[in-house]
């Protein structure tokens, strides 16, 4: 179905067109690669694909170069071959760690844990990471990782195809959406912290992934949300409450409801109210707060539309945020939230 759904699409692009392919089940791609594996098996034998830790790594780059054969599909055309385009966005369920037992607490695991060469050397280092700054290997840490915790049980082939690190690598950058982050009313929940682009990454790379307005509003907010998570929930003190209130506000500025869309211009400025601490009494820390929250977002949103629509016009049109405008959006936000009830 993937591939059916790529060659339509390509159609699309030698005429022309833009097409957008979104895979949300790639069970009949995977369904093809294990019949080849079969077939490999019942030719040459289980040693030809995972009769120890080498061939297991060689069976996984086989299946990088399988799924690769998928995603290399997408990009622009010249006018020549048609000038349109094929861009992909592959929908796949995280692996969730096992629920805790006892008082809620699991036990931290350890790196003898991870011993199946099915994890491999490169996941094994990341985990030794953490470990040697402390950090205990805690199902949720694993979850924030990507790592299955050795309680799912599997079959070495399938575990290969379910890493998400590896279909990660192979894209252009991923959105992450947190489950945590649904449960208290963000809308879309998305996890700031591990979401990214690659577009663009590399000195001799001219491809952008955002505009200049929005780099220059959005440069911290990764640091910030990281750094927030970071933070012990029962420490009250100033600075530790002004990072999770930073948090908060970066929040309440990506806030969407269903349905509910932005202009280039509006997005700029929340983040800029926000990377200036001007959202860090709004953002909500639960679903019932959130409303609240939406309330005083789309005040300011209002208000800057009124007392800036040049500026906010400028944005759209020069995908630009001046040191004027950005000046005056300011000016109108401090004024906002002299008056406003917050």
């Amino acid at each position: 179905a993937a591939a059916t759904g790529c060659a339509v699409a390509e159609e699309l692009a030698r005429k022309g067109e833009d097409a957008l392919v979104v895979i949300d089940d790639l069970q009949s791609h995977r369904d093809f690669w294990e019949t080849t594996e079969r077939t490999l098996i019942d030719t040459f034998g289980i040693g030809s694909v995972a009769a120890n830790a080498s061939s297991l790594n060689a069976a996984s780059s086989e299946m990088r170069i399988f799924y690769a054969s998928l995603f290399q599909r997408v990009g622009y055309l010249n006018k020549k071959a048609g000038g349109g385009s094929l861009s992909m966005l592959v929908l796949v369920d995280r692996n969730e760690a096992p629920p805790t037992d006892g008082e809620g607490v699991h036990k931290p695991y350890t790196m003898e844990d991870f011993d199946n060469p099915l994890y491999g050397q490169k996941v094994r280092a990341r985990l030794q990471i953490m470990v040697d700054k402390g950090i205990e290997l805690s199902p949720a840490v694993l979850k924030k990782l990507d790592i299955p915790p050795p309680e799912i049980r599997c079959t070495e082939e399938r575990f290969q195809i379910m890493n998400i690190e590896d279909l990660m690598s192979l894209s252009d950058g991923q959105i992450v959406l947190d489950e945590e982050l649904l449960r208290t009313g963000k809308r879309p929940p998305i996890d700031g912290r591990a979401s990214l682009t690659r577009i663009g990454i590399g000195h001799d790379s001219l491809a952008v992934s955002s505009s200049p307005a929005m780099r220059a509003v959005a440069s911290s907010l990764r640091f910030e949300l990281a750094q927030a998570l970071d933070l012990v929930k029962d420490d009250m003190s100033a600075a530790t409450v002004k990072q999770r209130n930073r948090s908060l506000g970066w929040q309440a500025a990506m806030h969407q409801d269903p349905g509910r869309t932005r202009r280039l211009s509006e997005s700029v400025a929340l983040l800029l109210a926000a990377s200036k601490g001007m959202l860090d009494k709004v953002g909500a820390e639960s679903a019932a707060d959130m409303q609240k929250s939406s309330s005083v977002i789309e005040g300011l949103l209002a208000h800057a539309r009124s007392k800036c629509a040049q500026e906010m016009q400028t944005i759209d049109e020069t995908l630009e945020l001046s040191f004027e405008t950005k000046r005056a959006l300011e000016k109108e936000f401090s004024s906002f939230f002299e008056t406003a009830k917050v």
